[in-house]
């Protein structure tokens, strides 16, 4: 039996480039957002420059193209008869052959930006392609792809929800709803994870919910910024938090004899 599947290989390296693209697009208009919304809708070539020029939000970058390896690796894992891991590995293929390219003949704008990384950070993401793919070709041996399919539907569930609650409390002035966007989120985001995860799904989208304004207030305490509308992001996402476990609580009722499904 052939170990490398000729069928997984291609079709997981598309898939490794289109949801690299994706999460570095959704990346950097998630970022462009928060930074406009910070500096004002009259700045966006400030924003644009910023980001730009920030170190920090390079290694932000790198995020979603391991992610897109991991996830890559996990498909290339799923279409191959044997050896999953090999196979997962493989699925970084073409990202490699773009990085050995550029090694040999250049590229101003990509040198550009690895500058702008920790010489750490660069050599992981642009050459541990294969480790992260055979990471997830690791766990489509050990995971169920429902499990998978409902854990990635959850995130972009409670950010689609959570973006549309916010953007009608800006336009509304509502403070309540600022706090609620988050609250619905989280509920969101843990209805659409696996039943049985629900529990781990509920701390995990408070937590990140919790987390993301932390980081962007860090990041831009760093750049020597920093505002009020920083701490009351992460003011309202934490009282969010709080109304969502208070929800659940007193309106989702355990089974009979058990407890509220994991």
């Amino acid at each position: 039996m052939r170990s490398i599947s000729i069928k997984a290989l291609l079709l997981s390296n598309l898939a490794n480039v289109l949801f690299a693209v994706v999460g570095i697009v959704v990346t950097i208009l998630l970022a462009l957002i928060v930074e406009i919304s910070v500096l004002g809708p009259g700045h966006i070539d400030d924003a644009f420059k910023g980001l730009e020029s920030s170190s920090d939000f390079g290694v932000v970058l790198c995020v979603p193209v391991v992610i897109a390896n991991i996830f890559a690796g996990f498909i290339a894992g799923r279409m191959a008869a044997s050896q999953r891991v090999l196979n997962g590995a493989l699925s970084s293929a073409i990202i490699i052959l773009f990085g050995i390219y550029l090694s040999i003949f250049g590229w101003d704008s990509h040198t550009d930006y690895h500058q702008q990384l920790p010489s750490s950070v660069d050599l992981a993401v642009s050459w541990g392609g294969p480790i992260f793919g055979a990471l997830g070709g690791f766990a489509a041996e050990k995971i169920e792809p429902r499990l998978v399919l409902s854990w990635t539907l959850a995130f972009p569930a409670a950010a689609g929800v959570y973006l549309v609650v916010f953007y009608i409390a800006v336009k509304t002035h509502s403070h309540f709803l600022l706090a609620m966007a988050s609250a619905v989120a989280i509920c969101v985001g843990a209805g659409v994870a696996p039943k049985e995860h629900r529990k781990q799904a509920f701390v995990t989208m408070s937590v990140v919910l919790i987390l993301i304004p932390l980081a962007v207030l860090i990041w831009r305490l760093s750049a020597g910024g920093g505002s009020t509308g920083n701490y009351m992001w992460i003011f309202y996402n934490g009282m969010g938090a709080l109304f969502a476990f208070m929800w659940v609580r007193k309106y989702v009722k355990p089974p009979p004899g058990g407890t509220i499904s994991r």
